[in-house]
């Protein structure tokens, strides 16, 4: 599995601080160390992945291992991702994993609040992931319909030689599945996703958001204790006593030379200063009732991947969604507008995205009905007024996210040097004309739709 590129900006769509979150803890056999302990130092080296981490999160003895790392330049910005093949001891049964760590940059951690979304992530894996499959079995879905669209978590931990409920500090982990040994693979994130990719992707992204609402009415007790708890309010932006980058500023002047974008250059303006209004609030805003669901809140190309079969290949089977640091509970017009518009390739049309559109409400809705849910609060007729109330706010997340996903593994900053992390947003370098086109589509549409 490749890590997906978490952009730098849309950590702004999390609020509030959840360092008082208590995490259950799970059962975690720690496999005592031969070695000295490390000290993990706020600031220092990242510890290595070593046999005795193996064991501890496997929990089971380890006869070999290699690590190597996974992704490229350009590809990931928010944390380490490091491709872990295990062999077991005594049947030598082979362990394909990925180990999600920290970023390896002092800076970099800061500005994602690790403290807070590591456990938010952990949360997912551990504990959501789990009940979205025991509701389904308890309502016999058919295994042709069953949603399994999180990875499988092999263990985790926060801190070291700790399980997931102490605080966390640089030596956390999570080591998932790799889903490319079982023939998953990205799309390419500049070109983006066809209309056959967002269908796919659609479907199961209703089929999402369905399945943690019907928790929410079959469960209300099991959704406030996993759930909720996985999306706890994380207030956004730099750390305290960090400027942050000057990224949006850049970014809207690297874009000065598009008669689009001086045609409507004030529009965009203020849907910018709405984002930065909503990061700069200190209480998660109130999420309405009855759409409120559980939000992966960056739904894009990179942190999804696809499986296929059938002649050629070409038939999608299966998708996987992943990176779940910025989870939310709000609105799902969140999601599915933002992977519209900052995912599609650029053949994908504006009708194209008014059929998505109804193809996710109609699944909502058949999903729903799966369960037994009333699905009277939620007509077509009220979906589209959840539209009207949310759709400005996606402009923002989905216009950054188009400069993040064009810039070429060549231009891709140099994270170690703190302040060239916004060359990604002033730097034109590398841009093909298929960026500044989708950039002009967006706008062009947003302005259409009378949502800026």
């Amino acid at each position: 599995m490749e890590n997906p590129c978490t952009d730098m900006l849309t950590v702004s769509h999390i609020r509030k601080s959840v360092r008082e979150l208590s995490l259950p803890r799970i059962a975690v056999t720690c496999v005592p160390t031969v070695s000295a302990p490390v000290q993990v130092m706020s600031g220092g080296p990242l510890p290595e992945l070593t046999k005795d981490d193996l064991e501890q999160l496997l929990q089971a003895k380890v006869d070999s291992f290699a690590v190597s790392r996974l992704t490229a330049p350009g590809e990931n910005y928010g944390s380490t991702m490091l491709k872990v093949d295990v062999t077991l001891l005594p049947d030598r049964r082979k362990v394909f994993a990925v180990a999600k760590m920290v970023s390896e940059f002092p800076h970099m951690r800061e500005f994602f609040h690790y403290r807070e979304t590591v456990p938010k992530e952990i949360y997912v894996y551990v504990h959501v992931r789990p009940e979205f499959q025991t509701i389904q079995k308890e309502y016999r879905v058919p295994e042709r319909l069953f949603l399994d669209v999180i990875p499988k978590c092999y263990g985790a931990r926060t801190t070291l030689g700790g399980g997931i409920d102490e605080p966390v500090d640089e030596s956390s982990v999570i080591l998932l599945e790799n889903l490319r040994v079982s023939g998953y693979r990205l799309v390419d994130r500049i070109v983006g996703m066809d209309l056959k990719h967002l269908e796919y992707a659609v479907i199961h992204l209703a089929r999402f958001h369905s399945t943690a609402i019907v928790l929410k009415l079959k469960k209300p007790g099991v959704f406030k204790e996993t759930v909720m708890k996985a999306t706890a309010f994380v207030r956004g932006g730099p750390p305290p006593g960090d400027e942050g980058t000057p990224g949006p500023l850049a970014l809207l002047k690297s874009l000065s030379h598009l008669p689009v974008f001086q045609q409507y250059k004030d529009k965009i303006k203020a849907a910018m200063d709405m984002d930065d209004e909503l990061m700069q609030m200190e209480e998660p805003p109130k999420a309405r009732e009855p759409f409120a669901t559980f939000l992966h809140n960056d739904f894009w190309t990179n942190n999804m991947m696809f499986s296929y079969g059938g002649i050629n290949d070409e038939e999608i089977t299966g998708v996987k969604i992943f990176d779940f640091q910025m989870t939310l509970y709000g609105s799902p017009i969140t999601d599915l507008l933002f992977l519209l518009y900052s995912s599609r390739t650029l053949d994908v049309t504006k009708e194209d995205c008014d059929r998505l559109i109804k193809l996710y409400h109609k699944e909502f809705i058949k999903w729903l009905e799966l369960f037994g849910c009333d699905t009277e609060p939620f007509s077509y007729e009220n979906f589209l007024k959840e539209i009207e109330m949310e759709a400005s706010k996606c402009f923002s997340h989905a216009f950054i996210m188009l400069r993040i996903s064009s810039v070429p593994e060549s231009n891709a900053p140099d994270l170690s040097i703190k302040s060239d992390a916004d060359k990604i947003f002033r730097d034109n370098t590398g841009l093909g004309k298929t960026y500044f086109m989708k950039v002009e589509k967006l706008i062009k549409e947003f302005v259409d739709r009378q949502w800026i």
